[in-house]
């Protein structure tokens, strides 16, 4: 059976998602910085991909803050995306990430946390995968990595193809069965032993999110395009040396809480 492909081009199409609440609008923008900076080096100074930006409980301030900054550098302004709470979603902001991911427009989606240092041109990356995509006729899903540490599923690093069906699933289940520690726990949860969801996710390789346990562990992997700090630990380390290399090589505006 031939899949129906997406019919939206990339170049107008591709965009990053972040989301943040109040705790971590500086590791977000300090992932946008890098996110821009490796698109500028590729075209010519030139940020090409939007930015959608999920709200989970930032301040208006916070919201103004981030759409100066994208605006500032990219050229383009920002899309918030507005996550409301609806008193059922109990729980970390990391929850809502499938209700961010279900409510982005955008067929061609790269969802990154903010605990990670990008080492690659993303934008050509994911036109790649999704180029692959096509060409062997794999329909609407999302691509994800295996945690390394617990075997299971690690969401820190994701590429959205169309509307895939899991999605909806996946953000209804944290309401209805409020037990799992966070989103990636859900997700496994559907994936095994089920097959109509498990023919909508796919899995990328490690150089998409190269996890600080494997790094600790002296896991060797060539040139990965996201370096994944999870953790307290990874918290510290991009603080201590992630955040000063940014502030030399791209100074930071007054408003920008670095």
């Amino acid at each position: 059976m031939t899949t129906t492909l997406l019919q939206s081009e990339f170049e107008d199409d591709f965009t990053y998602l972040l989301g943040s609440d109040n705790n971590q609008v500086d590791y977000m923008l300090a992932v946008i910085r890098q996110l821009m900076y490796h698109e500028q080096r590729a075209y010519k100074g030139e940020v090409l991909s939007n930015f959608h930006i999920a709200d989970f409980g930032m301040s208006e301030d916070n919201i103004e803050i981030v759409k100066e900054f994208v605006l500032r550098y990219s050229g383009k302004p920002a899309t918030i995306i507005p996550i409301p709470d609806d008193g059922k979603q109990k729980g970390p902001a990391w929850l809502k990430k499938p209700t961010a991911l279900l409510n982005c427009t955008s067929d061609r989606v790269l969802w990154v946390d903010n605990d990670v240092e990008v080492r690659a041109n993303m934008r050509a990356s994911v036109q790649r995968y999704t180029d692959n995509l096509e060409k062997y006729h794999i329909g609407h899903c999302i691509a994800v990595t295996n945690d390394w540490y617990t075997g299971g599923i690690n969401s820190g690093v994701i590429v959205k193809y169309g509307r895939p069906i899991v999605l909806a699933e996946w953000e209804a289940a944290p309401r209805h069965h409020p037990k799992q520690r966070g989103d990636q726990e859900y997700l496994d949860c559907l994936m095994r032993g089920n097959e109509k969801y498990l023919k909508g996710i796919q899995f990328l390789d490690y150089s998409w999110n190269y996890q600080r346990l494997m790094i600790v562990a002296g896991y060797e992997y060539d040139e990965p395009k996201i370096l994944h700090w999870t953790g307290p630990a990874g918290k510290r380390h991009i603080k201590r040396r992630i955040f000063p290399v940014l502030e030399q090589s791209w100074p930071l505006k007054d408003s920008v809480p670095f």
